[in-house]
């Protein structure tokens, strides 16, 4: 089968999205104005799985120069059998396993795009059970963003660590058990040790900060921007960040010795989450009298809490990669805006157009 080229590989990827972003309009005016729920019900349940193997085939069987690390796991790894040293050993293990029974390395690509996207549309199919919604609500919000695609063709260790870290999140809220979310926070970080930063701030928040008043963490989250704006952060800190990371390779985004990524204040991301910081305030005020009032905030919290970080990583190459932290909970925390429930008096298809009017920003503008 001939390979997608890099020139065609977007093109396709805007096609697959606008198909998708067609379908879930048309599903959310048939909730709001026709308020057809069973119709859209049956609908979604059977376009959804069409949509996540279009997905998983278009990325999958890409040409291997489209993402840059897709092109170095090729080389360096694939052809020069090279592996790295120390706990990831989830993202190798499976890479070495298809050479060894004779596969090829597009096998290989392929099968971590159904790990990557599989992963992520479960974990959506768990917490759409538990807001009450249709999952394809909550996959739209997902490649909406313009980090999606980069954790599928490019970081693709932390793009599969992102995904297991989804999923264990949404094993805890539908079971409120950490316990049977841990072997997934396992996995998490065996396939990219940076895990352990937000699996930590998890924790933190679960056992010790779990009381504290919502409003504090809104404190931090401005403090850190006020911060980053005086120019402290990670850096002022390295010491204690290089013998906690203590890998090499991990090293190179605690210096400035970059010459292709500005380090420094960077107002388009504390924009960024600032809209979305927004709305989820809104959104926990209106769940107050709800059933997964408390569980919201924690993960609310754990927003916040990473975003404070990500802005005191402005000070170094590759921080955008610190933000994936806290924006892979954008799709979780949003979900309650299309919930049947109707926690929130937002129409959905307000909702799908937000989600939407970001991806087309992003694509002619980011």
């Amino acid at each position: 089968m001939e390979l997608i080229s890099k020139e065609l590989f977007n093109t396709y990827y805007h096609l697959l999205y606008g198909i998708t972003f067609l379908i879930v309009l048309g599903g959310a005016l048939q909730l709001d104005i026709k308020k057809n729920k069973l119709v859209v019900d049956i609908f979604f349940r059977t376009i959804s799985l069409f949509l996540l193997v279009a997905f998983i085939f278009l990325i999958g069987f890409r040409a291997y120069n489209v993402g840059t690390d897709t092109g170095n796991y090729y080389q360096f790894n694939w052809l020069n059998n090279r592996n790295s040293k120390g706990f990831e050993i989830l993202f190798e293990k499976i890479l070495f396993f298809i050479k060894y029974i004779n596969g090829s390395f597009t096998s290989f690509l392929l099968l971590i795009s159904f790990l990557f996207f599989f992963t992520i549309y479960k974990g959506y199919t768990i917490i759409s059970e538990v807001v009450n919604t249709q999952v394809l609500f909550i996959f739209f919000a997902f490649i909406s963003l313009f980090f999606a695609k980069s954790l599928s063709i490019n970081v693709l260790r932390q793009g599969i660590s992102l995904a297991l870290l989804v999923y264990a999140f949404a094993i805890w809220l539908k079971s409120r058990s950490v316990k049977k979310s841990t072997p997934f926070l396992i996995l998490s970080f065996i396939s990219h040790t940076t895990a352990i930063i937000p699996i930590s701030i998890f924790f933190l928040i679960i056992y010790k900060l779990k009381k504290v008043d919502i409003k504090f963490f809104l404190g931090l989250y401005a403090l850190g921007i006020v911060l980053s704006l005086a120019n402290f952060g990670i850096l002022n800190i390295a010491p204690f960040l290089k013998d906690m990371l203590g890998d090499e390779r991990r090293l190179g985004y605690l210096t400035n010795e970059s010459e292709s990524y500005t380090v420094g204040f960077k107002p388009q991301f504390v924009a960024f989450n600032t809209v979305f910081t927004v709305l989820y305030y809104y959104i926990s005020k209106k769940l107050l009298k709800t059933s997964i009032k408390e569980d919201y905030d924690i993960l609310f919290k754990y927003y916040l809490l990473t975003s404070f970080l990500f802005f005191m990583a402005f000070q170094i190459p590759f921080s955008d990669r610190w933000g994936l932290f806290g924006w892979i909970t954008i799709p979780i925390l949003a979900s309650p805006l299309f919930s049947f429930n109707n926690y929130i008096k937002i129409n959905k298809t307000i909702g799908v157009l937000f989600f939407g009017s970001i991806y087309l920003f992003f694509a002619f503008y980011g």
